[in-house]
């Protein structure tokens, strides 16, 4: 009986872990491609990216970009706050339906998703 009743607790972990890691893969891929703040794709806009691979930069078309790594981090009910690393530290992104939501010099701002995959126009290298 007691071999029985572990078996199912280890099941139970288990279970748990590979919900846990598939979740997470999803809110990895759920975030990747190219955000743009504001309405309209032109030389002044502010683009965000996000690769698979955990980059993430930001840039203006003719500007260098700025990059820095990310991280994904499941907040409930299938949302995912994705924090920023190093240059980049304590932006935190909330997915929701077309884009992302953030907090941009001290102001609420919408990204909205622009493409699936991460996009760099007119960047200076």
């Amino acid at each position: 009986m007691k071999k029985i009743i572990l078996m199912l607790i280890v099941i139970i972990i288990v279970e748990s872990i590979v919900l846990m890691y598939i979740s997470n893969q999803q809110a990895d891929s759920n975030i990747c491609g190219t955000y743009i703040l504001g309405e309209e794709e032109n030389i002044e806009a502010v683009y965000y990216t996000f690769e698979k691979n955990g980059n993430f930069s930001v840039y203006s078309q003719g500007d260098k970009k700025v990059s820095g790594g990310y991280k994904c981090e499941n907040v409930g009910e299938g949302g995912a706050a994705v924090k920023t690393e190093e240059p980049l530290e304590d932006c935190i992104f909330y997915i929701v339906d077309g884009g992302l939501v953030c907090i941009i010099d001290g102001e609420l701002a919408f990204l909205k998703k622009i493409s699936n995959y991460p996009m760099y126009i007119n960047v200076v290298e």
